[in-house]
C-alpha cells in the first residue's frame, strides 16, 4: 500500500502538474489514483494553469524613460497660413481664465 501526503499532491497541483504526471511521479496505479482523488479534501482539484512568466533579460533598464515627444513642454504649435490669418494668441494653460470680459467685483 502506497502512502501519499495530501499536502504534497496539493502542492503538485498548484505547481501545474497534471494528474498523469502525479501518477507517474508517485508511482500509483489507476485504482490508487481514483481513491486518492476521491478524498474529500482534494476531490475535484485540478492542476492550475500555468501563466507565462516573463523574464527581463535585457539588463538594468528599470528606470522608465519618457520618449514620448508629445509632452506638454515639448509641444509645438503647428503653423499654417490659415491659422496665422486667425490671429489666435497662444493660451497659457497655467493661467486661470474664467470670464475675462467681466470686472472683478468685491462684495
Amino acid at each position: 500500500m502506497a502512502k501519499v501526503s495530501l499536502s504534497n499532491v496539493v502542492a503538485l497541483l498548484e505547481a501545474g502538474t497534471k494528474r498523469k504526471a502525479i501518477q507517474e511521479q508517485l508511482e500509483l496505479t489507476g485504482a490508487e489514483m481514483r481513491v486518492l482523488f476521491n478524498h474529500p479534501k482534494i476531490k475535484g482539484l485540478r492542476a492550475k494553469r500555468t501563466i507565462v512568466e516573463i523574464i527581463d533579460d535585457l539588463g538594468d533598464s528599470t528606470d522608465e524613460v519618457d520618449n514620448n515627444p508629445n509632452t506638454y513642454e515639448d509641444a509645438k504649435v503647428p503653423s499654417s497660413p490659415w491659422l496665422d490669418a486667425l490671429n489666435i494668441e497662444p493660451i497659457n494653460v497655467n493661467q486661470q481664465i474664467l470670464f475675462p470680459e467681466m470686472e472683478e467685483v468685491n462684495y
